[in-house]
């Protein structure tokens, strides 16, 4: 299963941002998953979230595990604070072109 996750930062909350994130992630490591990339996009002239990953992780419920681990619970209020917007979309699905 694969997720690419666009993550949009409050202003001035980098460092509670990258707190959160290294946290996160961790959790999600722990949960069989894999960070495949996190990059920030080159600014440009159109609006775009501060940082993308492409992620990969076994399956749903591991996802959902991931989700419902309540040492991620804990990171909420973080999250919050750095975190003002998330787009996740996910597939199961590869698309191989020749």
């Amino acid at each position: 299963m694969f997720l690419v996750v666009h993550l949009y930062i409050h202003a001035g909350m980098e460092t509670a941002f990258q707190e959160h994130e290294r946290q996160a992630l961790r959790i999600f490591r722990k949960h069989g998953g894999q960070v495949i990339s996190a990059f920030r996009p080159t600014p440009g002239d159109k609006p775009q979230p501060d940082e993308i990953h492409v992620l990969e992780i076994q399956s749903a419920s591991h996802f959902e595990a991931f989700q419902n681990d309540p040492e991620l619970l804990t990171l909420s209020e973080l999250r919050t604070r750095a975190i003002r917007k998330t787009e996740v979309f996910v597939s199961d699905k590869i698309i191989d072109y020749p």
